[in-house]
């Protein structure tokens, strides 16, 4: 493989040892590119959004932003120390991190820079076990939070999209198992990205 090949690797890892003490509940972060700002869902801890910030006084949140009943952006004034080991053309794409302190770090960039990371959490005497994830996601996943493309996902399985439509927002919501508003929100806000992408670009604002 050469060094210029782009790849996502996942690494399983300790939180603590990429500097992430253990959360309160599962969540699933994912950095914005090009800024101090985390994009976090909160999965099984919404409603617990008090527990989320004491989380984060860790990196002196400047700001925390409710997106939706699931999802929070937050601009921290100091970057985790895993992000200082990155080398020149790895990003994060995502981290997973369990209540009990179990991280998985999914980087992208070069494989030779990729091996080169890795190398440095080894050396770091973290406990890594670390595999390549096939091909690359389409480009518009990442734009979505995991609430948003999963109840994009459930509306067009169920037909809401069809003409004419075959199932009805409650429907769908309790399939999800969440309430019509909640379901409502994350369409619009994921139908609101789609389009500003489509018609905007890569330049499109994260709404």
């Amino acid at each position: 493989m050469s060094s210029g090949h782009t790849e996502d690797v996942a690494f399983d890892v300790a939180s603590a040892s990429i500097g992430f003490p253990p959360p309160p509940f599962g969540v699933q972060l994912r950095p914005v590119p090009g800024s101090a700002t985390w994009s976090i869902s909160l999965g099984e801890g919404s409603g617990h959004l008090g527990e989320l910030v004491s989380w984060l006084e860790t990196w002196r949140p400047k700001r925390v932003l409710v997106e939706d009943d699931e999802t929070v952006r937050a601009d921290l004034a100091s970057a985790p120390a895993m992000l200082s080991w990155l080398p020149r053309n790895v990003d994060v794409a995502s981290l997973a991190i369990t209540r009990e302190g179990a991280a998985t770090l999914v980087v992208r960039g070069r494989d030779a820079a990729v091996r080169r990371f890795e190398r440095m959490l080894r050396d770091s005497g973290a406990r890594v076990a670390s595999h390549r994830l096939p091909g690359r996601r389409p480009r518009v996943r990442p734009f979505l939070t995991p609430g948003q493309e999963e109840a994009l996902r459930a509306a067009v399985e169920h037909g809401y999209y069809a003409v004419p439509r075959r199932a009805s927002l409650r429907a769908i919501a309790q399939s999800l198992g969440v309430s019509a508003s909640s379901l409502s929100e994350r369409l619009r806000r994921a139908e609101a990205r789609l389009v500003m992408r489509h018609v905007q670009g890569a330049d499109a604002p994260n709404l």
